[in-house]
């Protein structure tokens, strides 16, 4: 079944680190993922409350 997996993936970042890590992760990170075979798009939904929670979708063939 192509297209039907989901890669979920949690990161817990120390707020110091976050303008760093969020630059990372949409300038270099999802754009690896997108060029890996396998790969169709990827999805990024943060929680917002009094932490940060980062959630990454990669749709896979």
């Amino acid at each position: 079944m192509r297209g039907a997996g989901f890669l979920p993936i949690w990161s817990d970042v120390e707020r110091k680190d976050l303008i760093d890590y969020r630059h990372w992760r949409t300038r270099e990170h999802t754009t690896e993922r997108v060029t890996t075979s396998g790969f169709r798009a990827t999805r990024v939904f943060q929680v917002r409350r009094t932490f940060s929670l980062d959630v990454r979708i990669g749709s896979v063939e």
